[in-house]
């Protein structure tokens, strides 16, 4: 007779037997860069599914390995249509050109802006990426997919300084679009869903002057640029009323990897 934890084995040994073979191929969970555990041949109208989280950003990357060193080469990209949880269509921003660049896992990458997208989760569910030949030469390619949540995650503390400024430095040399949610130790949202634009090549100030007093809380950012475009600190300050500016602490803004 079976335990239930032997029965539990079977049961995820089998879902994973079935995914192999089957037309959705999923991606483990897991922060900040979840991959397929396995190389994968991807063919035309494939789709990856990946389990996100609500009010969280990511990028999706297909890594080809062994391409040749000509452009017009097989290899594959995401359609940007994806859906999401309960057949919801979301539009993701294709930025594969942009900076940094994608890193190929063995060969030379074919660049092409579908190679990468990214978009804001609205709901935490699964959400299918429907893969695409380049060239529709209909030969299977080995790649593999590779998704990051690209979210940044800062703190306020208004018993320590009376503003806050969040600094978003920008490295790449497009406008990125971004997003800022704010919420105290006991989950309240004191500031939702504000839009802000990181002018690109430079450093663009965000300044949270209006945080309510005797509060300290969670600064969430998230934008529709590749992972490592955009980085920055929270610096909170003291604005004396004879003029005085103070400094009273900076820190980094973290991602999925460094929290």
């Amino acid at each position: 007779m079976k335990t239930a934890i032997q029965l539990l084995t079977v049961s995820i040994v089998t879902l994973l037997l079935s995914q192999v073979t089957a037309a959705a191929q999923s991606i483990v969970p897991r922060s900040p860069g979840y991959s397929m555990a396995d190389d994968q041949s991807l063919d035309d109208e494939d789709v990856i599914n990946s389990y996100f989280h609500q009010g969280r950003s990511y990028e999706c990357a297909i890594l080809a390995l062994d391409y040749a060193t000509t452009a017009t080469d097989e290899y594959y990209v995401f359609k940007t249509m994806v859906m999401g949880p309960d057949s919801q269509a979301i539009v993701a921003s294709a930025n594969g050109n942009d900076y940094p660049a994608i890193s190929p896992v063995d060969g030379v990458q074919a660049v092409h802006e579908r190679a990468r997208v990214s978009l804001t989760a609205p709901k935490t569910g699964i959400y299918k990426f429907s893969v695409e030949d380049a060239f529709a030469q209909n030969n299977s390619e080995s790649s593999t997919v590779r998704c990051t949540e690209t979210t940044l995650y800062g703190g306020y503390n208004r018993y320590f300084a009376g503003t806050a400024i969040v600094e978003l430095n920008n490295a790449g040399d497009k406008d990125i679009d971004v997003i800022f949610t704010i919420k105290d130790s006991n989950g309240t949202t004191v500031v939702s869903a504000q839009e802000a634009t990181a002018k690109g090549g430079t450093r663009t100030d965000i300044i949270f002057a209006n945080l309510p007093s005797a509060t300290l809380g969670q600064i969430v950012i998230t934008h529709n640029a590749p992972f490592g475009a955009l980085s920055g600190n929270v610096a909170e300050y003291d604005f004396g009323s004879d003029g005085s500016i103070t400094l009273k602490r900076e820190r980094p803004l973290t991602n999925a990897k460094r929290r």
